[in-house]
């Protein structure tokens, strides 16, 4: 004899890469045997302490064909892409009829947003280049992010001609990307200048915007 004993309900909307709160049913056995597995499919993790969580079967042990009521818990995982995610949890056991449980949850796309890493720098005209750093928080796992980088103010012949430039994080990545500006060394003598960098035209991502409204 296999029972279970459940009352889990929809995971709800859980945002893509963290995790939903915990359900739980109580597996138990008797006459049985062998040991009982318990399986899980799709975006969901399972867990014996409701602490340590993966996608790894669960083998309870039987004791002279019996095992006592024990908990299961259940999250909810979900990866990309985004909508609504189905799962099975399976419990079996060798001579007796599997019980299976359907799971679902809706995984929802967190907006990717990317910003400037610092919003200042000082160097002199004979540094060659100055560095403009930029990161991404929740990157799309299949759509690139790009975005112009504008010269809002400052004259751009001082900056090798710049021009605006565009820059792209790859998908699925979250590592900076840097963009190096030319600096022109003339021999005229000239006070301190001050530049404005901003950021333009924002594509891509999980509805990619801007996290701040900083300047550089």
């Amino acid at each position: 004899n296999l029972s279970i004993v459940e009352n889990i309900t929809d995971f709800g909307n859980t945002n893509i890469g963290s995790t939903s709160a915990s359900q739980s049913i109580s597996v138990s056995g008797s006459d049985l045997q062998g040991n009982i597995t318990v399986a899980v499919t799709g975006d969901f993790q399972i867990s014996t302490d409701d602490s340590t969580f993966s996608t790894s079967d669960i083998t309870l042990t039987a004791n002279s064909g019996t095992v006592n009521s024990t908990p299961i818990y259940v999250r909810f995982a979900p990866t990309a892409p985004s909508g609504a995610k189905t799962g099975t949890l399976t419990i079996s056991s060798s001579g007796v009829d599997n019980q299976t449980v359907t799971l679902e949850g809706t995984a929802i796309a967190v907006n990717s947003e990317i910003d400037f890493v610092s919003t200042a720098a000082t160097v002199n005209e004979d540094a060659g280049t100055i560095d403009l750093t930029f990161n991404i928080v929740n990157p799309s796992a299949d759509t690139a992010t790009s975005f112009d980088v504008v010269l809002q103010s400052g004259e751009a012949s001082d900056l090798n001609n710049y021009t605006t430039q565009t820059v792209t994080f790859p998908a699925n990545s979250s590592a900076n990307q840097t963009l190096s500006i030319a600096i022109t060394d003339d021999t005229t003598w000239e006070l301190t200048e001050t530049f404005v960098f901003t950021l333009a035209n924002i594509t891509g991502g999980n509805n990619a915007a801007q996290a701040s409204t900083n300047n550089f």
